[in-house]
């Protein structure tokens, strides 16, 4: 009993320490109102959100008085979308919390305050939302030019207020809730390991590591024909370093792969051409880690016996 009474507090206070708490953002703030009279004090305020803050979860905090000041007797706060607050919502203490998400509109919304109370009295409010934080990445690796899924929390449903780079580069968002971004990764990114950053309506949402499988391209030959079990250099981007991850074709025959950089590939003309007159303007496809190449160049070889050389 004793053991699960420790086991109990040690999780109560783990749950509660600051590695676990939520980090919460101001988005905006109002200056204090001070009453210097008993006077009725009419004023309008204007709360400003960029573009896809509207939505996010937001929470409106009013304060009436504070330690050191009293609090006004009577209070109006009204708005066009937002609920109507009176001194009666404050239950007797000095703050009240309101739940306006959804509420507010992207630009300006105004407040209406109406307040009467003894000189001194203060009142104010701020407008906060949990961090927007993003917390896994899937598929991984991913290819260049497919589609990946960013999972978080406070994210917004918005396309035009997500900002998603990979290696410095925009993504193209596809699709977005408060929770997941879909994205299409770009077909040009760079890098075989990379970040994944992400930027939530003005507000950073973090970076993860990614992996990415880069669309091999081609782009040039050393020779365009070559005969049989000659060795040939292809060249290009995203091919890597590994010669098992890399598989070549030259039309229905498999090239034997030599050596491998990320610009270059070479390897050996296939003999099973011997013999045969079709080993004309035949296809080369490459695949690297199971990736294939954006495109294709053509190559031709003949039996060296047969051409009478």
């Amino acid at each position: 009993m004793i053991q699960r009474t420790l086991l109990l507090a040690c999780l109560s206070l783990a749950c509660s320490s600051p590695a676990f708490a939520e980090e919460i953002l101001t988005l905006a703030e109002s200056k204090p109102l001070v009453a210097t009279s008993e006077k009725v004090i009419r004023t309008s305020e204007f709360i400003s959100l960029p573009k896809g803050q509207e939505k996010l979860q937001l929470t409106l905090t009013y304060y009436n008085g504070s330690s050191s000041s009293p609090e006004f007797k009577a209070l109006r706060i009204s708005s066009p979308s937002m609920p109507y607050v009176t001194e009666v919502s404050f239950a007797g203490g000095k703050t009240f919390v309101s739940d306006v998400s959804g509420d507010l509109g992207f630009g300006g919304n105004q407040i209406m305050i109406a307040a009467q109370g003894p000189r001194g009295a203060t009142f104010g409010w701020k407008l906060t939302t949990p961090k927007p934080t993003i917390t896994s990445i899937s598929p991984q690796p991913v290819a260049s030019g497919g589609t990946m899924t960013i999972n978080g929390t406070n994210l917004c449903s918005d396309l035009l207020g997500n900002d998603v780079q990979i290696n410095n580069q925009k993504a193209r968002c596809l699709s977005a809730t408060s929770n997941q971004i879909v994205v299409q990764v770009p077909e040009d990114v760079s890098g075989v390991a990379g970040t994944v950053s992400v930027n939530v309506a003005g507000l950073n949402a973090g970076a993860l590591p990614l992996q990415i499988n880069v669309t091999p391209v081609l782009k040039s030959l050393s020779q365009s024909w070559a005969y049989f079990g000659t060795p040939v250099t292809l060249n290009g981007d995203g091919f890597g370093t590994n010669p098992a991850n890399v598989s070549l074709y030259m039309g229905p025959l498999k090239a034997n792969v030599t050596n491998v950089t990320p610009t270059a590939i070479t390897f050996t003309v296939p003999n099973g051409f011997a013999g045969m007159p079709w080993g004309f303007h035949q296809p080369l496809k490459l695949s690297v880690n199971g990736v294939k190449a954006r495109n294709t160049l053509i190559m031709s070889t003949g039996d060296y016996n047969a051409d009478g050389i």
